[in-house]
């Protein structure tokens, strides 16, 4: 199979030094393929005529780009090689680290786009400064050009794993590409960071994959592009932790008919990602998108509460507390806990090559615009214009299984026009 290039925004991050790290040990028999869907079997997605002898892995049937034909390269506002990125944040054994060593000191990003108002708890040593904001997406759109020649690339998959933005005054240059372009050379205030990017990549037809909650592919403006340039893309906001947990469990009272009355989330986490969302503005980003699950799910609004605190000792090892509180029979109280002690990025790393992945099998299958059959991956994930997104995991799986099934076995998956 053809190679594949993968630019990560945010490249000298933890989910980004992960993911990279993750892929290249694979590739080279060093890590196991645990937490990585494209990995199950196949078996577990067909129905009616299945074959429960059929071993194969989907990444196989569907014959999904194997790790050690990606190609890796992004942008970061720090200009420093991966390697050390990778020794500081502690996100992977030191042993594999620095057996990668070579590859990893090879890696290192182009200056990234940063508006300090949109991420105020960091700073910016390494960015593209010139120009409009129109000027600064026509130099992203180089790079992706000049990296798919110098590596003899013939397709990008872009994703964005960035520190979440404080989310911008919706306006209407957000509804229209037009409008969008124009607010690109006037350098309006109401565009981010994150918008420049995806902007960036459809306009280059690469598959986009928003994995943070900043908003970004669902506005108007970028769908018409995609459906323009016919380029797949999806989002938002990876699911890997307490949400991930939340949408599984959720469905057990709903199926139960048991009431819930009160849901407490809180979370501690110490690296960049929990310092970002030290700043309310970032914060308020997050909580959207982790807070917004249950109404859909129950068919009804419980007292439902989320915190995130930054607590730097822990650094990626991140700890979430659930409480729940129901209702049974009788109306007599009960309570369910969880404590839920997880990788940060390793749970996200997974997610991400498995998105990338499956964003490059759509582009070859033709699909273009929102691929909501994958909203299994992501917190709040983005549906087609009109209609409600799906939260429930187990539904979300079947809308995947659905879509593989009509991929795999020609059975008839009804997709949102």
């Amino acid at each position: 199979m053809a190679k594949l290039g993968v630019l990560l925004v945010g490249f000298n991050g933890g989910v980004s030094s992960t993911a990279v790290v993750s892929a290249i040990a694979i590739a080279k028999g060093l890590s196991p393929k645990y937490g990585l869907y494209t990995e199950t079997m196949i078996s577990s997605v067909k129905s009616g005529k299945i074959d429960r002898h059929d071993s194969r892995p989907i990444k196989e049937v569907f014959d999904l780009v194997e790790f050690e034909d990606l190609v890796f390269g992004g942008w970061d506002i720090e200009d420093r090689d991966l390697y050390s990125c990778a020794k500081e944040l502690k996100i992977a054994p030191e042993g594999i680290i620095n057996s990668l060593a070579e590859e990893l000191k090879l890696l290192r990003p182009w200056p990234g786009i940063f508006l300090k108002r949109y991420v105020r708890n960091l700073d910016a040593n390494y960015v593209l400064e010139r120009g409009t904001l129109f000027d600064k997406a026509q130099e992203l759109r180089s790079n992706i050009r000049e990296f798919k020649l110098k590596n003899g690339l013939s397709k990008v998959v872009v994703v964005n794993v960035a520190s979440t933005e404080a989310l911008p005054e919706k306006t209407h240059l957000h509804d229209s590409l037009a409008l969008f372009e124009q607010g690109l050379h006037d350098n309006n205030l109401n565009i981010t960071p994150a918008q420049i990017y995806a902007y960036a990549a459809i306009a280059e037809s690469a598959p986009y994959i928003n994995f943070t909650p900043s908003l970004g592919e669902e506005i108007g403006a970028l769908q018409e592009l995609a459906k323009k340039t016919k380029t797949p893309v999806a989002g938002k906001d990876g699911k890997t932790g307490q949400t991930l947990i939340k949408t599984a469990v959720a469905p057990i009272f709903r199926l139960k008919n048991l009431r819930v009355t009160g849901w407490f989330s809180t979370n501690i986490l110490g690296n960049k990602d929990g310092y970002v969302l030290d700043d309310p503005g970032s914060l308020k980003s997050k909580i959207v998108t982790k807070s917004g699950v249950l109404d859909q799910i129950l068919g009804y609004s419980p007292y439902h509460k989320v915190n995130i605190n930054y607590y730097p000792p822990r650094g990626d090892d991140k700890e979430a507390w659930d409480n729940i509180d129901f209702l049974g029979i009788l109306g007599m109280p009960m309570q369910i806990k969880i404590n839920f002690l997880c990788r940060d990025s390793i749970l996200a790393a997974g997610s991400v090559l498995d998105l990338v992945r499956l964003l490059d099998y759509c582009q070859r299958e033709g699909e273009s615009g929102i691929q909501e059959q994958l909203s299994f991956f992501f917190k709040c994930p983005t549906a087609v214009s009109g209609k409600e997104s799906i939260h429930d995991f187990f539904k979300q799986e079947g809308m995947l299984k659905d879509w593989f099934r009509e991929k795999a076995f020609g059975v008839t998956y009804n997709k949102s026009p």
